[in-house]
């Protein structure tokens, strides 16, 4: 899936890859600065701990660039993302950390951040809570980021090594007839 991102610069980067609305106004990232932002934030993950394999769950209230970032930057150093349903309750937000064995949540907004916050003591995998919006001592996605790119090489060696079979996210059901329930997606799929 990553590839995507690589081929797009290579023949055919843009200066409007993708667009977000920040309070009310829309803000544009180019190819190139989508493509840098990946990097450094693989990087920074690999620099933070998180393995191939390891799973990292993101809750976002909305389409937002920063979700789409966090999605290439896990996949290619081979990592599974698990995004959940921002309605979804505590306790299923909670079954599903624990299911997945996230050991990192990526959020976009203080409420959710709250809501992830009360149940993350119940959570035995998940050491850490980021968030895409600043909110007083609450750890920022920024945080995370390596804008030396330190990794590079092991970046592009594991996308190298990672087969279109692999495990690439686990998307859950949104459990209104029970308990959430984990679909596997490859990267081939």
């Amino acid at each position: 899936l990553f590839d995507f991102l690589e081929k797009q610069l290579t023949h055919l980067p843009l200066e409007e890859m993708m667009k977000s609305k920040v309070n009310g106004e829309w803000k544009s990232i180019s190819t190139e600065s989508f493509y840098n932002q990946t990097y450094q934030l693989s990087s920074g993950l690999l620099n933070a701990g998180i393995l191939r394999g390891d799973k990292i769950a993101l809750i976002t209230d909305g389409n937002r660039m920063e979700w789409n970032i966090c999605d290439h930057a896990i996949l290619q150093i081979g990592a599974i993302d698990v995004p959940i349903y921002p309605t979804m309750s505590a306790s299923d937000i909670e079954y599903i950390l624990n299911h997945s064995e996230a050991v990192i949540c990526i959020v976009s907004n203080h409420d959710l951040y709250e809501k992830v916050a009360s149940i993350k003591d119940n959570c035995g995998a998940l050491r850490e809570i980021f968030t895409f919006e600043k909110y007083g001592d609450t750890k920022h996605w920024l945080e995370l980021f390596d804008e030396q790119v330190t990794k590079r090489d092991e970046i592009n060696s594991i996308k190298n090594e990672i087969k279109s079979e692999e495990l690439a996210t686990i998307i859950y059901t949104s459990g209104t007839t029970g308990r959430p329930k984990g679909a596997v997606s490859t990267h081939r799929a």
